[in-house]
Formats: C-alpha cells, structure tokens, sequence
C-alpha cells in the first residue's frame, strides 16, 4: 500500500453502553497478483487495475486471459464504461461502436492489442492496455471494465446471443501538476448495526460513505469500541475495509463490519449491554 494522503473522519454512536469512533486514512494500492475467474472457464489476471496517473504519462499494464472452457474459442476484447450511485450499485454500458464500449477508446486515450484472437483449450495470451490521457484533462477519478467476451459488445442484447465474458474494473486517477486541482473529500452518510437489539453477538456495523471528491479514494483505518464517549476505556478495535475497496469519485459505497469478539452483559439493572 502506497499511503498518498492522511484525513481523518470521525463519526461516534452510542448503542447498548459502547462507543464507536471511525478513523479513517486515504490510501492508493497497487494492481495485485492473482486472477479472476468466470464459471464458465475464462480467466483473466490481474484480477483488477487500480493506478494514480501522473501528468504528461502513460500507463502500461499486461491482462492474461486463458481458456479453461474445454474448448477452442474465439475471443473479443473491448472496454466498458461503468456507472456507479451513492449507494455502490453499478451499471455498464454495451454497444458504442464495433468491439469499442468505452468513451476511453472512443477517445483515443485506451488502447488494446490483439482485439480478436482465438485460444485453444488450456492456452493463454497477454493482452496489453496503454493509457494516456490529454494534458489539458482536469484531474479527476475514472472507473471502466477491460472485457474478455466469446460475442462482441454490439451483439450482447441480441435475442439469439449468448455471451460468455470476463470482466475486470480499472480505476484510474488522473492528476494535472499543472491546474492543481485536486480535491479530496469523503462523508460519513449513515452508521448504524444490522439490528435495534441482539439476543446474541456478532455485532455488524454498516457504514455508508460518500465520496465527494473528483479522485477515486480507498478509505482504511479502524473502527475503536469504548465503554465511554471520552475513548478513555477503548476496549476493543476492529479493522474497517480490510479489502481495500474503492470509492469512486461522485459515488457511494456500503461497508459491513463484523465485530467478532462482541459480548452481552447485564448490568446492575438487569439491562442488556452489548
């Protein structure tokens, strides 16, 4: 993990005698090495690409895509642009030109190579991206999917076709040194449990977050449990976001947190504390 910023946000709730306190830090991570796979024998690594693109540079990133469909098949490669909400439901785009979805390569700022190819059962092939964007681009975070497809993207809607694809997102953020325009702002929306009332642990915490910002931003910190709201007794910490998820800029995403080592007591009352 490359830490690139440090903010703080801090939200506390009180439920059943702990205080919850949220510290987060703003990191960007690096593309990892393990793969992604279809159920239907497509395999395509790295499983994602997340980058910070400098000024007047260039991204180049090698996918491996192979075939374990049992099978020769022929494949096509495009990419897509992804829509994301406050809440994190995406949506993607199909079909703006002939094996070219996204507005990147439609732009001229992506390119792929091969774009059709045919693997035989068992056989893998490289397929390099390169990204460059305009130096006159104002600094903002992007968010599309690469796509390994068995039918190009003009033909996915139609009524005869079935497509088997693989799909990985690449986030990018790009930064203009020049303009400085860079901004960075997360919100804690809601943070609330899954229930009013436990009969039992775990307790999960689920946390809304807004990414307000133009750049695309991976909250990580930790979420401190304490018996008073001052944090002088803090009992116990938990870890929040561990997978390292991004918010992409303009959208929202929902965060589940299972405090494992959660206990009920009955205090001198006979009320219930978590």
């Amino acid at each position: 993990e490359i830490f690139t910023n440090y903010d703080l946000l801090v939200l506390m709730k009180k439920i059943f005698g702990a205080t919850f306190l949220i510290f987060f830090t703003l990191v960007s991570v690096t593309c990892p090495t393990s793969a992604q796979s279809s159920q239907n024998g497509l395999i395509l690594s790295p499983p994602y690409l997340t980058q910070n693109l400098e000024w007047d540079s260039k991204i180049e990133q090698d996918f491996t895509v192979t075939n374990q469909m049992g099978k020769s098949q022929d494949l096509i490669i495009y990419s897509r642009d992804v829509t994301i909400d406050e809440n994190g439901n995406f949506s993607t785009s199909d079909g703006n030109e002939k094996y070219s979805s996204s507005q990147f390569e439609i732009n001229g700022w992506m390119t792929i190579t091969p774009k059709i190819f045919t693997l035989d059962n068992g056989e893998s092939k490289v397929i390099k991206a390169e990204i460059q964007i305009p130096k006159d681009s104002l600094t903002r975070g992007y968010y599309l999917e690469l796509v390994v497809s068995t039918v190009p993207p003009e033909s996915k809607n139609s009524a005869v076709t079935l497509a088997t694809e693989i799909a990985v997102p690449i986030s990018i953020n790009y930064f203009n040194s020049v303009s400085g325009d860079e901004f960075r702002k997360l919100e804690i929306s809601t943070f609330e449990t899954d229930k009013k009332e436990y009969e039992y642990p775990v307790v999960q915490f689920i946390t809304k977050v807004l990414n307000k910002g133009n750049i695309n931003l991976v909250p990580t910190g930790q979420i401190f449990i304490s018996t008073d709201k001052d944090f002088q007794n803090i009992i116990e910490t938990v870890s929040f976001n561990e997978k390292g998820q991004t918010i992409f800029a303009g959208s929202g995403k929902v965060f589940t947190t299972n405090w494992e080592n959660s206990f009920i007591v009955l205090d001198q009352d006979g009320n219930t504390k978590v």
